[in-house]
């Protein structure tokens, strides 16, 4: 399978059931079965695990009444307006769905044959488990992604010492993406991963492995309708892509670059590392571009340290087991090869 895939990994948390509970104080007469109101309290407040006929029941109960014909009041988020359609979906019921619906729709991706996979990151916490149920026959429901998986995560409770649980996400991450690379191949695949659900505490691991993976990112505030996309500092792409531009620490002029040098450029610039003079032909780096350069001084640096003394060993060593031509190119094993055409200490 070669098919061009975009999938984002969303971290879930528990919003879509606590503002499904500020939805039922405010309309008692829609949510008209109190005892499952008691229940989806119980589950909130006590992390009360139900038997699989009772979660069913509740989650049902919860899309039907929660994620379709009500939507957020335009002047109070924190409260809700009765749709007059009891069938529009309520793509505010939670962190997650608001910003998975947005971004998609932002990308053009919100098609009559989606083509997307989501995966949500569930605790294993059975009121995270039950949302990212919820949330994933929301999503299949509206054709939001062709794909929607739940990873669950043994031992990222935040109530409890979680390194473990980072650990088991990275292993499970480091999964997902091989069975990714193994169906679509790197070239067809284009990841991101979506924090806006979750505990906030989890972000900065994932961004660490977002930004080594080279995965974009993608967030917004529940409360709120901008998203904001993060494109992670890759030093593959910078130093190998991009060296000329990149080393160069003071302005650029555009006029002294080659067409795949500004074509580079531009794709930086577009992703927020360099802006544009106005009515002038040079670039100078962003805040992001400048954080951007010093890390990749940085890797620069440890390559120097680490082939700067030993370079000419290492490079004999090389020759010596894998010929190289002058230009670089391998000689091919029926080429009768001697190293003392080539000079050396």
């Amino acid at each position: 399978m070669n098919d061009k895939r975009n999938v984002a990994i969303v971290s879930v948390g528990t919003s879509i059931l606590t503002n499904c509970l500020r939805a039922i104080q405010q309309f008692p007469e829609v949510f008209d079965e109190p005892e499952l109101n008691e229940l989806i309290m119980k589950v909130i407040q006590k992390n009360a695990k139900l038997p699989t006929a009772d979660e069913e029941v509740l989650s049902n109960y919860i899309l039907r009444k929660f994620c379709y014909g009500l939507s957020r009041h335009p002047d109070d988020s924190w409260k809700w307006v009765i749709h007059s359609d009891s069938s529009a979906p309520n793509i505010f019921a939670s962190a997650e769905l608001q910003s998975t619906y947005h971004f998609f729709q932002q990308k053009g991706w919100l098609t009559d044959s989606p083509q997307e996979i989501i995966y949500l990151i569930s605790t294993d916490t059975f009121k995270c488990e039950l949302s990212a149920k919820i949330i994933k026959a929301f999503l299949l429901a509206e054709g939001i992604g062709h794909e929607v998986h739940i990873e669950r995560i043994v031992g990222l409770d935040v109530t409890t010492n979680y390194a473990k649980g980072i650990e088991n996400l990275f292993v499970r991450l480091d999964d997902v993406q091989s069975k990714l690379q193994t169906n679509y191949r790197d070239l067809n695949l284009t990841i991101y991963f979506n924090f806006t659900g979750g505990y906030k505490g989890v972000i900065p691991k994932l961004q660490r492995y977002a930004d080594v993976h080279g995965f974009r990112i993608f967030y917004q505030y529940e409360m709120q309708d901008t998203i904001v996309e993060l494109n992670p500092i890759s030093h593959e792409l910078d130093i190998l892509t991009n060296t000329y531009i990149h080393l160069k620490e003071k302005k650029i002029y555009g006029k002294w670059l080659n067409t795949q040098q500004k074509k580079s450029l531009e794709d930086l610039s577009e992703k927020g590392f360099f802006i544009k003079e106005r009515g002038g032909n040079s670039y100078q780096r962003t805040s992001e571009g400048k954080l951007a350069y010093e890390s990749i001084k940085k890797v620069n640096l440890q390559i120097l340290k680490l082939f700067g003394f030993n370079m000419e060993y290492y490079f004999f060593e090389l020759l010596l087991n894998e010929p190289l031509f002058p230009d670089w190119t391998v000689v091919r094993r029926s080429v009768k090869f001697d190293s003392n055409d080539y000079e050396t200490r």
